[in-house]
Formats: C-alpha cells, structure tokens, sequence
C-alpha cells in the first residue's frame, strides 16, 4: 500500500492513544483552513507545506495527488500534537502571510 494511503487510513480510524476530549478538539482542529504554500520542484513536483504547522509539509506528481498528501499530513501533524499536547497555531490571515513573505 502507498504510504499516503497507510496515512489516511490511520487517519481515518480513531487513534487509540487519544481520549475523548482529544478527539474532540483533533476534530474541531481538522475543522480549520490553514494557508498552503505550493511550489514546484526542481523535478515537476509540486511541494505544499503549511506555515502555521512546524514542518508539515507534502508534495506530489501532480497538483492534486499534491493536495491530498498534504491534507493527511496536515491532519497527522494536528494528531500529533494533540497527542502530546503541543502548542497548535490558530491559522494564519492570508493577507499577513503573503506581507510577511515578501
């Protein structure tokens, strides 16, 4: 099985480390629309990461296998840092974002 596809399953089925208050907030968590950066790479691909999760990042063949490795990433980071009760980011306003990359 893809490594994308292993992602999503565990994904899709409830961790068993976490309680039910974590899942609740993984659940509100998955709710929100971070800000994606999207480049192409030196080979075609394209790369997404996200600047409001700390190394969350993804890429793909194509813009759309891009995406959805980038939403199961997205949604492992926030399970991880639900898990171990790391500071999540609220996401950014787009406007500050592209100030700030310039």
């Amino acid at each position: 099985m893809p490594r994308d596809g292993m992602l999503t399953k565990r994904l899709k089925s409830p961790s068993k480390g976490l309680s039910v208050r974590e899942h609740e907030k993984l659940t509100v968590l998955t709710k929100r629309r971070y800000p994606m950066l999207v480049q192409v790479d030196e080979e075609g691909d394209y790369v997404i990461g996200y600047p409001d999760l700390p190394g969350c990042m993804a890429h793909g063949p194509g813009i759309m296998a891009a995406l959805r490795s980038a939403d199961s990433a997205r949604r492992l980071w926030l399970e991880v840092a639900v898990e171990k009760d790391l500071p999540i980011r609220e996401p950014s306003d787009i406007v500050d974002l592209m100030t700030a990359l310039k």
